[in-house]
């Protein structure tokens, strides 16, 4: 059997994530675009028996991210600018899983989303890497 090298993996963004990220805009972050820390998870595929034919099923890998993906420097009254890009401090993922960190680049407008150079954002996202 070949070394498996790549394997697709699907994606879940929880609704929680999009509740946070809200309650971030209006009362923490308001009309600064800055870049957030986000952390998600990375969980392995497994198999599991299917209870009528018996077979075994394959899961695909997950990567799940949350509301609780947000760092708790936002949960602090003595919030600043400067603690959005610290790093998480406290990353135990869940057995079987790993955690993936990230940045999540909120624009304002649909114009500003449109306008960004997005390979220099990359770019600058993978220097940080």
């Amino acid at each position: 059997m070949p070394i498996l090298q790549f394997t697709l993996f699907s994606s879940l963004v929880q609704p929680s994530l999009w509740h946070k990220l809200s309650d971030l805009k209006i009362d923490v972050l308001k009309l600064s675009d800055a870049a957030v820390s986000v952390k998600g998870s990375y969980t392995i595929g497994r198999t599991v028996k299917d209870r009528e034919t018996g077979n075994e099923v394959a899961l695909p890998c997950n990567f799940t991210i949350g509301g609780d993906g947000f760092d708790d420097a936002f949960k602090s009254v003595g919030f600043s600018f400067q603690t959005i890009r610290r790093p998480f401090t406290h990353c135990r993922p869940a057995h079987g899983s790993v955690s993936a960190l990230g940045t999540l680049k909120n624009f304002n407008t649909i114009e500003e989303f449109k306008a960004a150079d997005k390979n220099a954002l990359f770019n600058k996202e993978a220097q940080m890497v």
